[in-house]
């Protein structure tokens, strides 16, 4: 599996428990139809950088991993509580048990999304997450 999808398991393996969202947290693009509050990740970019070392290292990559927070329309301070929890869990282990090298807290945005009974309160924080994997070997962090 590559470090890329593994580091994404990892953060839904940290999310998974928290106060607000318990057990529901998955790798998924679109929300919860009716289950909230809930958790979403997914990542959305992945750079590697040459510059951290010579020619023929191992480039440390910047992962864009998006957390979504899902609750009900008008709940803005259970989504600010969301967002504390994640980010709290995502900082107790910045390694993600190994498999990264540091976290990074982006932009979060927060916005209504859907209409009638399926309209949510989504708080979407990006995080920078940062692993090493050799070339042509994807699948093993280094």
């Amino acid at each position: 599996m590559h470090v890329r999808q593994q580091v994404v398991n990892a953060v839904v393996t940290a999310l998974t428990g928290l106060s607000t969202t318990g057990a529901e947290v998955a790798n998924r693009r679109t929300y919860p139809q009716g289950t909230t509050p809930a958790l979403n990740v997914y990542w959305s970019g992945d750079v590697p950088d040459y510059e951290q070392g010579k020619l023929g290292s191992v480039p440390l990559h910047g992962l864009e991993v998006h957390v979504e927070g899902i609750t009900k329309v008008g709940a803005e301070t259970q989504a600010n509580t969301i967002a504390e929890e994640v980010e709290t869990a995502l900082y107790a282990d910045q390694t993600l048990g190994g498999i990264a090298v540091g976290i990074e807290i982006g932009e979060a945005v927060i916005e209504d999304d859907g209409e009638g009974e399926t309209e949510v309160l989504v708080i979407d924080i990006s995080y920078q997450i940062f692993y090493r994997a050799a070339e042509g070997v994807p699948g093993t962090a280094v």
